[in-house]
């Protein structure tokens, strides 16, 4: 594992290990309990080629650890690599702003929270300084907060007291106007629907969709510490890949899913517009934490290639966790595969 050290004035150092698969153990956590009736995907014609690629081969010397393709409810293709099994939980690092975003939305089709055009300060009010900061600017990335560089990001992933870590931020241009991916937005995000509804996010995401979407396995959701006990919501959900194949096929039903109607079917259907023009530093437009392509298929992305691709015109959804170091587009052999199926 890759140690990152920066010292300061002094004798004194800070000590930062880079992010990997391993972080799910670093990590404490809490639990979310398995559905007690998982539901389960049809079992279709199996790939084993495309564009006359050997997929086991390819996806192995990419150092995939799982691909699923999921097509009408039906598995055509589920592979696990490096003794990876079905069921072991992989974290899905910013995959997991994917999920708080369809909390969001659950919180508001119940009542809980009002409306996206709400300040954040309705529901944290101890941050005045935000009090022009909309919800809606926080799910999108246009929040407006200051984005200093390495620190701020290595600061709010290994903090410890994530609450207390708000206060390093303040807002330094208009808000609305500029898109900016900052993990702080979602941890915002997280904690007004954990004051809306009087909930621990993780048991909210649990009753509401593992439980209702009849997830197979247990997942965990990393916090900073014991004592805080706050998840890191932008980044800490712990799931089985078949599970993320399951809630891709949520949102590819309009949030309707294994006999119930999880996620508001509006809240889908606008998720996946592009009505705020704002696009990501690769150019794909975000909106409600989901990024939309040219051949408008919406993906949900992870630090080191973690993906849930969905193509609704397809009836399509892929998986992809793994490692990606390098400048391999997974994207793109995704959406090329998918024009092939």
């Amino acid at each position: 594992m890759l140690i990152v050290i920066i010292s300061s004035c002094g004798n004194n150092s800070l000590i930062y290990k880079i992010p990997d698969f391993r972080d799910q153990y670093f990590f404490d956590c809490v639990k979310i309990e398995k559905s007690v009736s998982p539901s389960s995907f049809y079992k279709g014609n199996d790939i084993a080629f495309y564009d006359d690629i050997d997929l086991d081969i390819f996806l192995e010397e990419n150092k995939t650890l799982s691909f699923i393709i999921i097509r009408n409810d039906s598995i055509l293709y589920e592979r696990y690599f490096y003794d990876t099994l079905r069921h072991p939980t992989t974290p899905i690092f910013s995959i997991s702003k994917s999920f708080v975003s369809s909390l969001l939305g659950i919180a508001i089709e119940e009542g809980y929270i009002k409306s996206l055009k709400d300040p954040i300060t309705d529901y944290i009010p101890e941050i005045q300084g935000f009090k022009d900061v909309t919800l809606e600017m926080l799910l999108n990335m246009c929040s407006g907060l200051d984005c200093d560089g390495f620190m701020k990001v290595a600061n709010i992933y290994f903090s410890t007291d994530l609450k207390k870590l708000i206060n390093d931020y303040h807002i330094d241009r208009d808000p609305g106007k500029e898109y900016e991916y900052q993990n702080v937005n979602t941890l915002l995000l997280c904690m007004a629907i954990e004051r809306a509804t009087g909930t621990d996010i993780s048991v909210f995401l649990g009753k509401e969709v593992w439980q209702k979407a009849g997830m197979s396995y247990d997942a965990t959701w990393s916090v900073d510490s014991k004592q805080h006990n706050q998840v890191k919501g932008f980044c800490g959900i712990n799931a089985a890949p078949i599970d993320l194949a399951k809630f891709g096929s949520i949102y590819l039903h309009d949030g309707y899913y294994n006999g119930n109607q999880i996620i508001p079917r509006q809240w889908v259907r606008e998720s996946f517009c592009k009505y705020n023009k704002l696009k990501d530093k690769d150019g794909y437009y975000y909106s409600y934490s989901w990024r939309i392509t040219n051949a408008n298929a919406f993906v949900a992305v992870g630090f080191l290639g973690q993906y849930v691709y969905i193509d609704p015109a397809k009836s399509l959804v892929i998986v992809r966790t793994g490692e990606s170091y390098d400048s391999f587009n997974w994207i793109d052999f995704i959406e090329k595969m998918a024009r092939h199926l």
